[in-house]
């Protein structure tokens, strides 16, 4: 197995293995989340969710600590930011979280957008939550994609679904669709 980097994962005389730091942030199906460094396991989130991990996002603070966002299969939209846990959205949408996309803010509120089962599209802003897509699209979504502006805001243009020479940004949002 290579590493990202494409290096073997092996190390030659002279350089140090040392400097190389693997960190890992895994989602499990019984809603508990694990953090690793270099294999020394740490427990972030115990199974008291009642709901598995669907999806989950992570951003590296500088100090290394992870900063996580997780989509569970009742709908809950969780967030961990380097030291605890709150809950961006509760079991309102009646449909599993099955994609993300987030923007990590410095302010350090994320901005999300979710993609729901049912076909749904949400995003949460920092403080308050709006739907881009209803579940008129009768499918679930597969993947997600999202460009944020430069001041943090998500690019959403909903009077053009074309792009002509007038367009002094493209944007875009990708949606997958799985046919129910």
């Amino acid at each position: 197995m290579t590493s990202s980097s494409g290096s073997s994962g092996t190390t030659s005389a002279g350089s140090a293995a040392t400097d190389l730091q693997l960190q890992v942030v895994v989602g499990l199906a019984d809603g508990a989340v694990e953090y690793s460094i270099n294999n020394d396991w740490t427990q972030l989130q115990g199974t008291g969710w009642d709901s598995g991990v669907q999806c989950m996002v992570v951003n590296w603070l500088p100090s290394g600590e992870p900063q996580v966002i997780v989509g569970l299969e009742n709908s809950s939209i969780q967030f961990y930011n380097g030291s605890t846990w709150s809950q961006l959205q509760g079991l309102g949408w009646d449909s599993t979280a099955a994609q993300l996309a987030v923007h990590w803010a410095v302010s350090g509120s994320p901005q999300v957008v979710v993609g729901l089962s049912n076909g749904a599209v949400e995003f949460y802003n920092g403080t308050g939550w709006s739907q881009l897509q209803g579940t008129g699209w009768e499918s679930s979504v597969t993947c997600l994609a999202a460009n944020w502006n430069a001041d943090g805001t998500l690019q959403v243009d909903r009077k053009s679904t074309r792009l002509n020479s007038s367009h002094t940004v493209i944007s875009y949002a990708v949606f997958c669709l799985k046919k129910k």
